[in-house]
């Protein structure tokens, strides 16, 4: 394959930076970040507006406390919904998708996100790049994640959405694909 556009959501992102990283970016035509879970999330003496461990703490015992009640209280703060409806189908079909992945694999995966520094995978982008944030992302704070990813690959274009949690994939459905088509053909035009 030729020319592939690589779109990464949340921890996606990460993977899609590491693969650029790891697989250098010959075959890759752009990079779309939604929401990512970049660069790093830890708060560290060398970055210090990172989220502090007592709340991944936190979370990790609420997920493993009661991780179906969890998952209720954040399906809102996930979307975002009070601020722009989401169809509630869509919100417990989410929810039940959640419920249904191992508790192994969600620790797992939660320790990666918040753990694993990207700053170096992020440095490394050399394609065109599109990262899209909302500023109501609870999962990934835009001042932690988004504006810092943008910031940090170089000519990426930025996009920021005021009333956007997590799930602004469904939530603002028709402005990411939007912005996405646009990126596409600009990239193809240019």
């Amino acid at each position: 394959m030729d020319n592939v556009r690589l779109v990464g959501h949340s921890g996606g992102a990460a993977v899609a930076v590491r693969y650029l990283a790891e697989r250098g970016s010959n075959r890759v035509h752009s990079l779309t970040l939604v929401s990512p879970m970049l660069p790093f999330l830890k708060q560290t003496a060398d970055n210090p507006g990172g989220l502090p461990e007592e709340l991944f703490d936190g979370l990790l015992n609420a997920l493993r406390t009661d991780r179906t009640r969890w998952l209720a209280d954040q399906q809102q703060v996930f979307f975002a919904s009070h601020l722009r409806p989401v169809s509630p189908s869509l919100i417990d079909r989410t929810r039940r998708d959640c419920e249904s992945a191992s508790m192994y694999a969600v620790l797992a995966l939660q320790r990666h996100v918040f753990h694993d520094d990207n700053r170096r995978f992020v440095d490394l982008v050399d394609v065109p790049t599109l990262v899209m944030h909302g500023t109501a992302d609870f999962s990934a704070p835009v001042e932690v994640c988004g504006r810092p990813t943008a910031a940090a690959i170089s000519g990426s274009e930025y996009i920021e959405f005021p009333d956007a949690g997590h799930g602004m994939y469904a939530s603002h459905h028709e402005s990411v694909n939007s912005e996405l088509l646009r990126f596409f053909a600009a990239r193809r035009a240019g």
